[in-house]
């Protein structure tokens, strides 16, 4: 199975992992502010967009998936599920990306006795629950978990609505497996080894990735946007590629 991928840009090579539920126009806004900087590789992960799921229910087989289509020693940005995705190819292989760049992402987003700047388990639980039962209703009430309490969260859910129908609805098999790893992965070991070259971006407001969480990092990697939610790219797009710029370039 070969992912969909949309190249747009020029310069260094950037990779854009979208969140859960969602694919690569999710971007729509930040691309504009990149473009004439990077060369933006724009995937659609396994069962999202126009990309097949072909039963790649692993985290580890979404991420050689993405590694199978991307450039080498590209900069990579991971949003939210996505950041995981980019973790687990950290993992993998060291030379698969010069930095990351986890945008209100995490490399552990469920609460253990010894990590509590996370969410509780049974919010993804609960979702996966009810996922085959009202699919429209768990997508959107998904989307509006990630724009809670932005400052521009009722644009912002607007923004992600309009963009999730942009392609075909994202595939119930892949969605499962998505939930799956955002309950089970923990990269905490490994963002720690590699904090020299993982960048840390989020919202002042995430409801999902609380700011806590970025003191796996030092101070100088991490940039908190206030008043964003959990999809900042969208309501501070400017801010977000300002910060990506001073990082990347």
């Amino acid at each position: 199975m070969s992912l969909h991928i949309d190249v747009v840009g020029k310069g260094p090579d950037l990779v854009l992992l979208h969140g859960w539920s969602l694919h690569n126009g999710i971007w729509q806004d930040l691309l504009p502010l990149l473009q004439d900087d990077f060369c933006c590789h724009l995937v659609d992960l396994p069962g999202h967009g126009l990309s097949e799921f072909a039963n790649r229910e692993t985290l580890p087989e979404w991420a050689a998936e993405v590694r199978a289509v991307v450039p080498q020693q590209a900069d990579w940005i991971g949003w939210s599920l996505g950041g995981l995705v980019a973790l687990q190819a950290l993992a993998e292989d060291a030379q698969s990306m010069r930095r990351l760049v986890l945008l209100a992402s995490s490399p552990c987003f469920v609460k253990r006795p010894d990590w509590p700047s996370a969410v509780e388990f049974s919010v993804f639980e609960n979702f996966a629950n009810e996922l085959q039962q009202d699919f429209d209703k768990v997508l959107l009430r998904f989307l509006a978990l990630q724009v809670m309490g932005s400052q521009a969260a009722r644009a912002s859910l607007k923004q992600l609505r309009d963009a999730l129908l942009l392609k075909p609805a994202p595939q119930v098999a892949a969605l499962l497996a998505g939930l799956h790893f955002l309950r089970e992965a923990d990269f905490r070991q490994l963002a720690v080894a590699r904090q020299d070259s993982i960048y840390w971006l989020s919202g002042s407001r995430d409801t999902l990735v609380p700011q806590a969480a970025a003191n796996l990092l030092p101070e100088e990697r991490v940039q908190i946007i206030e008043a964003a939610g959990h999809a900042p790219f969208v309501s501070h797009a400017e801010i977000c590629a300002k910060a990506l710029r001073q990082w990347l370039l």
